[in-house]
């Protein structure tokens, strides 16, 4: 077993072994080109996401600076909105689903209306609306 299958096996791994070396490079690369891009520039962005992600659903937005340590073990579905300053430790598969807001203390929320309904923003915080 390679120091990648053991990685994934949630075993004792190398994370100085030559692959994880070479996937910290490629996503250093990517991130700084992603974070250099402008927020009107969504398609570049996205372009980029896509090389750096497992894989990466349409209607995405990740608010900058992200960090995360390959990349490719991140898969996001379709409509999805992750805040600035999210951290993805992916030494493992990490999966967001669809319709998902993340903020940036690593709660998620489906999409729509219920969260704002009850909650009455995204800071988590109830407004005077409580839903019972």
């Amino acid at each position: 077993m390679n120091e990648w299958e053991k990685c994934l096996a949630g075993q004792n791994y190398n994370c100085h072994d030559e692959i994880f070396l070479e996937l910290k490079r490629r996503a250093r690369e990517l991130l700084a080109e992603y974070h250099r891009l402008s927020y009107e520039q969504g398609e570049e962005k996205y372009t980029v996401l896509q090389q750096l992600f497992g894989s990466i659903g349409t209607n995405v937005s990740v608010g900058n600076p992200f960090l995360c340590d390959y990349g490719k073990n991140i898969y996001i579905g379709s409509n999805v909105s992750v805040n600035m300053n999210c951290t993805f430790v992916d030494c493992n598969k990490i999966e967001i689903g669809i319709n998902v807001l993340l903020d940036w203390r690593g709660r998620n929320y489906p999409s729509g209306s219920y969260h704002r309904q009850r909650y009455g923003d995204r800071s988590g915080q109830r407004s005077d609306k409580r839903r019972t």
